[in-house]
């Protein structure tokens, strides 16, 4: 980027000041530096030169050049009347050097902009600006004038620069066919007159960045591709994304009028991959054609850009895309099936990295929810049974008699058979087997549950297995509890004798049958032979 060349004339000031004293040359630059503020403060009140015809700034530097030589002369022959008085001249050539420059700036800008070096002269506003800002020492009177010239000399400034990113930048998303064109440089004023040099879009975002316009322009830019780009494409991936190229610049497009109907029910992986090639044409054009050879320079505009693209995208990836590729089938967890999030990070790379997505991230999380969910319905479940209560059993276990206490105690009810359920002498068992027997069908819906959701942890992350592992821990830990209100009849207490007695069984024998398949981080640890004791 081209700023405009300062001019930066430094002179000794002539035989005559350095023949002078150290004393003559103090009272001569004193007056020196009130000559050159009485010509500094004309020239900005009246718009025009000063006294002599010449540019402040031009006497400014002159004035640095007798200040330098002075200032040796008083380091040479010091007293504290001396430097006192060397300390008075430098503040007010100080105070003149920022006014002479905020002049200077504030004068040229009309003729950069009639060049078309809109950068150059929002370079000399903020350069201006800064320094204003820094002259309080000033004359009211004429820092008031310098800001009326600075508003004025900012609002032609930003006119221009947004006139060129307009013309640069094209969005319609209201005809049927949306379309983003870009135009590599504009050539032309507000007139029409040609420049010298033409403004490109470089030139266009430089000039936005001083003015503090560039992240509105950003934000716009953004959301437009992100409403009427992306979120599209992620409901409708087979639609065709269109770039057309030339010397003079490129346009997006993408044909809104497809058909409703041509959506899939599921994004499958190869949905996917269309998917992330459609989006990676759009982030392409991004970084290609709407800072086309300026994104290293302008490298925060870009990830500002890129960052809130994603962040419009996000919501709608969470809700419709990580639920496509979790199951909602707790019993089909799988890890695996997040990694075509991998595709969509790859085609997102172009612009943002893998870990300010944050796919992969969210894609454990869900599987966590799923995790809680597991253990919520789990713990329901068993809040649900023993609310129930009822005094219907089932049969359970090995060889020999049935023992069914509510039966033989002739309430009328007989035992349902347990259909094979929770039976430890089936052919998937081991070799502990657990008498014939009648227990209550809650016991038995809270042995198969934990089972089932155990189940869930083969293959798993320690993480995840370790909640499964817990939730089957506190679904035992809260029957327990219950089981201390079961009442004091004997057939009750009969009944209960049974559960506890398979509770105890399965207890001891669950970790055993799942240690293989748990992971190294559960398996060191993982049993559940302490809960015997509530039983």
């Amino acid at each position: 980027m081209n700023r405009r060349q300062r001019r930066q004339r430094r002179s000794g000031g002539g035989a005559d000041f350095l023949e002078l004293d150290v004393d003559a040359q103090l009272e001569r630059l004193e007056a020196q530096v009130a000559a050159v503020r009485a010509a500094t403060y004309e020239a900005i009140l009246g718009g025009a030169v000063d006294s002599a015809g010449g540019d402040p700034l031009d006497a400014v530097a002159t004035l640095n050049g007798h200040y330098e030589v002075c200032s040796e002369q008083v380091g040479a022959q010091p007293t504290d009347e001396r430097i006192k008085q060397l300390d008075g001249v430098g503040a007010a050539l100080q105070t003149l050097v920022r006014l002479a420059k905020a002049h200077a700036n504030v004068r040229d800008v009309d003729e950069q902009l009639e060049h078309g070096d809109v950068a150059a002269a929002a370079s000399a506003v903020a350069e201006a600006g800064t320094m204003l800002a820094e002259a309080g020492s000033a004359s009211a009177r004429v820092l008031g004038a310098l800001h009326t010239q600075l508003v004025r000399a900012r609002a032609a400034v930003r006119a221009e620069a947004e006139r060129m990113a307009d013309a640069m930048l094209r969005i319609d998303c209201a005809s049927a066919v949306r379309a983003v064109e870009v135009v590599f440089s504009v050539g032309a004023g507000f007139d029409g007159a040609p420049f010298d040099s033409a403004a490109t879009l470089s030139d266009m975002f430089f000039a936005l960045r001083e003015l503090g316009l560039a992240r509105a322009r950003a934000d716009a830019l953004a959301d437009a591709l992100a409403q009427g780009w992306l979120l599209p494409l992620l409901h409708q991936p087979h639609v065709r994304v269109h770039v057309a190229r030339s010397a003079l610049g490129a346009t997006l497009s993408i044909d809104t009028l497809a058909r409703a109907d041509a959506r899939r029910p599921e994004l499958v992986s190869e949905e996917i991959e269309q998917l992330a090639t459609r989006w990676r044409v759009v982030l392409e054009f991004v970084r290609d054609a709407v800072f086309a050879d300026c994104a290293d320079d302008h490298a925060d505009v870009v990830d500002h850009v890129a960052r809130r693209m994603w962040a419009r995208v996000r919501p709608a990836v969470h809700a419709e895309l990580l639920p496509r590729l979790v199951p909602a089938e707790l019993d089909a967890l799988d890890a695996a099936c997040v990694a075509p999030l991998h595709v969509i990070e790859d085609a997102w790379a172009l612009l943002l990295p893998p870990e300010a997505l944050g796919l992969r991230a969210a894609a454990r999380a869900l599987l966590q929810t799923f995790v809680a969910s597991r253990r919520r319905d789990l713990l329901a479940a068993v809040a649900a049974v023993v609310a129930a209560g009822g005094s219907n059993t089932a049969e359970v276990g090995g060889h020999g008699p049935v023992i069914d206490v509510l039966a033989a105690a002739g309430d009328g009810k007989k035992g349902k058979q347990a259909h094979g359920k929770g039976k430890a002498g089936s052919a998937t068992d081991d070799a502990l087997h657990f008498l014939r027997c009648a227990v209550s069908e809650q016991a038995q819906t809270l042995v198969d549950s934990a089972r089932q959701t155990l189940s869930l942890s083969s293959g798993d992350g320690g993480r995840t297995a370790a909640l499964y592992f817990h939730a089957v821990r506190d679904a035992f830990a809260l029957y327990a509890c219950s089981m201390a209100a079961a009442g004091t009849e004997a057939r009750r207490v009969f009944v209960a004798f049974n559960d506890c007695m398979y509770f105890a069984h399965h207890l001891s024998a669950l970790g055993l049958r799942l240690r293989d398949k748990w992971p190294p981080a559960l398996r060191a640890s993982a049993t559940f032979v302490d809960l015997l004791a509530l039983f």
